[in-house]
């Protein structure tokens, strides 16, 4: 048995943008802080990433430090993020350029696009399999990250067959998307099991502030509000701050990410833009119509 014991909690103050850094990990890609005082670090080549909160509970604090922890990464092509933004670009449309593909349109648009991102990465599974059981990223075979914002948007609060079919391809990726070198984070207001039927399959789960008790068993899983993840009492001045549950751990964490300002995603996504390994120019698909396939992009 294990007794900690803090004197002091190092969660209070605001945590600026993390510094970018120079060699990107997958193993170990830092966001924020823990309240031990050590770094918070997320293992993206493990699985994928499920965040819930309030509004204004910092969810986007939590993407966008991530993407700039795999900024090295995204501009030399083997990391490969798309976006899939309900809210018209609100939240990722700062960082654009940081994206091999920002979706903004309709939740049907979206559907189409998230259904041949899961065809993508099943062929690639399986020809994973004949060469190596753990994906080696390259410019040719990028690792794919999927950021998904307003999961309830594209699961619940649109018609039931476009639902069906974001549905369909969430969970091909979530179950098979780890082998062929895949990641998603998710985003959500609203933890009603209707919005996130698969929660389990996320590796990471963290319940930033909730609006009720037992909205947090709901992220985390049961029993995780009785073992000290109170993230309905959490204070709304203090946004980022929240609990963490790996998967296959009992205990939750409490951690605070790092807050990057819209100057921040900005310069970030300036210096560090997406290059395909087709050759295309830095903020190139920037002001095309982001819901309309784009030809080989698939």
């Amino acid at each position: 048995m294990c007794v900690e014991l803090l004197r002091r909690d190092l969660l209070t103050g605001t945590i600026p943008a993390l510094p970018i850094p120079e060699k990107v990990n997958l193993a170990r890609v830092p966001i924020g802080r823990r309240e031990d005082g050590r770094a918070w670090e997320i293992a993206l080549d493990r699985g994928h990433l499920l965040v819930a909160g309030s509004t204004d509970a910092g969810k986007d604090s939590i993407t966008h430090s991530t993407l700039r922890a795999l900024a090295p990464a995204i501009a030399a092509g083997w990391v490969q993020p798309w976006g899939f933004d309900p809210k018209g670009g609100m939240e990722l449309a700062f960082g654009r350029e940081l994206f091999h593909r920002l979706h903004t349109g309709d939740p049907e648009a979206m559907a189409e696009r998230a259904r041949g991102g899961g065809r993508r990465h099943a062929g690639a599974r399986r020809a994973s399999r004949r060469r190596s059981r753990k994906h080696t990223p390259t410019v040719a075979e990028p690792f794919l990250l999927i950021v998904i914002c307003e999961l309830a948007a594209l699961t619940a609060l649109c018609e039931r067959k476009t639902a069906a079919r974001v549905e369909k391809a969430l969970g091909l990726l979530l179950t098979m998307g780890r082998a062929p070198g895949c990641a998603v984070i998710a985003s959500l207001q609203d933890p009603g099991k209707d919005v996130i039927r698969w929660r389990n399959l996320f590796t990471y789960r963290i319940a930033l502030r909730l609006m009720e008790a037992i909205e947090v068993d709901m992220v985390l899983g049961d029993g995780a509000r009785d073992r000290g993840a109170l993230a309905d009492q959490l204070d709304p001045a203090r946004p980022g701050v929240g609990y963490m549950r790996l998967d296959g751990r009992p205990d939750p964490i409490r951690v605070r990410a790092a807050y990057c300002t819209d100057d921040d995603i900005r310069a970030t996504a300036k210096a560090y833009a997406y290059r395909s390994r087709l050759g295309t120019v830095p903020g190139q698909r920037v002001g095309v119509d982001l819901t309309k396939p784009i030809e080989g992009s698939i």
